[in-house]
């Protein structure tokens, strides 16, 4: 592994990244079909325009988010020469620790709130009734063992990223020694391989984070190579894989046109980040992606919950719920970030991982 500076056009370009990321990320989770009150499930119904809108965004360009995530902070890793103990004892500080206090945070949120019963009804959805908890539900709400997920269910891209730095020295033992076969089995295991087997090893963390190791390690290659394509070629292709992902669903075929649109869709990305990188709004959005990516989720939901008791079940405002809330949970995130960071710095920092 050679170190390599980031330059400052990179280093623009690595924000704007953040910033569409975790775009991605809150329209993947700004459709829900079904919504989990205490009273009892709400199946929300939808028209068929409604499906190829959410098919489309959310669950096709939404899906791009946590992979270009992955390969954003494996290539950063792989930039610059680390120290293997050093690295894991910084990474306990910056992923463990804050995992551990955000995690508990939420969970005596959703306690008291199981408890007050005006609020009860939007915190108490079978899972999240802690007054019910035993020994095992309070278990796999730090480790996910039961349900495959943590307690605040974005975090567990915060345990994939620790078991990655884990392991990482073998990721880059195997891309020096073997550089096409590397490429080749990430490339094999995304296109082939359906699911993962934890949240500490999703196909998208094993994968990405190896693509991310190899296009740090021979970036000079990379970069030679794919200034070569035409970006109109690369944009074109992602934008025919996506409507073939909207209107092909079913069998093997389809998981490869889906996890091809991703990959795809990660390069567009970066096309696009050179494109927006003096934008001050991705600025901001990149700049407090992190905290977006801890908050969303549960304002997100929390949202949702508001809006099926004030809103009609209609096509308009189903649309325009879809596309306001993640504006609004994005924009009440960085405002939130920004308190705390001004008020509180230590505290952000810490909740934050420095970042």
């Amino acid at each position: 592994m050679s170190e390599t500076a980031i330059t400052n056009n990179m280093s623009k370009r690595i924000l704007v990244l953040k910033g569409m990321f975790i775009v991605c990320v809150l329209f993947l989770h700004s459709y829900q079909s079904v919504i989990h009150l205490s009273t009892g499930d709400f199946n929300v119904s939808h028209s068929n325009f409604f499906e190829y809108i959410k098919t489309g965004l959310s669950c096709g360009i939404g899906d791009i988010g946590v992979p270009g995530f992955f390969v954003l902070s494996s290539f950063l890793f792989y930039r610059k020469e680390r120290d293997y103990k050093d690295n894991l004892r910084k990474k306990v500080k910056s992923l463990l620790l804050p995992f551990f206090v955000i995690n508990s945070v939420w969970i005596c949120i959703f306690g008291i709130a199981n408890k007050i019963s005006f609020l009860s009804i939007y915190f108490t959805t079978g899972a999240t009734n802690i007054n019910k908890w035993d020994f095992i539900d309070w278990l796999d709400a730090y480790t996910g063992i039961v349900t495959g997920k943590p307690f605040l269910y974005p975090m567990w891209f915060v345990l994939g990223l620790f078991f990655l730095n884990c392991v990482s020295p073998l990721y880059n033992i195997f891309v020096c020694k073997f550089p096409k076969m590397s490429l080749v089995t990430f490339l094999g295991i995304w296109f082939f391989i359906p699911n993962g087997i934890s949240p500490y090893l999703s196909i998208s963390g094993i994968c990405f984070w190896g693509i991310g190791c190899w296009v740090s390690i021979y970036y000079e290659k990379v970069k030679r190579r794919f200034e070569k394509v035409k970006q109109s070629i690369v944009m074109g292709t992602g934008l025919f894989l996506l409507i073939l992902d909207i209107c092909y669903k079913e069998g093997m075929f389809s998981l490869c046109i889906h996890r091809g649109m991703v990959l795809v869709g990660v390069m567009v990305c970066v096309i696009c980040s050179e494109k927006l990188r003096d934008k001050p709004i991705m600025d901001m959005i990149g700049k407090y992606s992190f905290g977006i990516f801890i908050l969303h989720e549960f304002a997100m939901s929390s949202a949702q919950k508001i809006v099926v008791h004030i809103l009609p079940n209609n096509i308009c405002f189903q649309v325009l719920s879809y596309f306001l809330l993640p504006v609004l949970v994005g924009a009440v995130a960085i405002i939130i970030c920004k308190v705390a960071e001004r008020t509180v710095p230590k505290v952000y920092f810490f909740m934050t991982g420095g970042r």
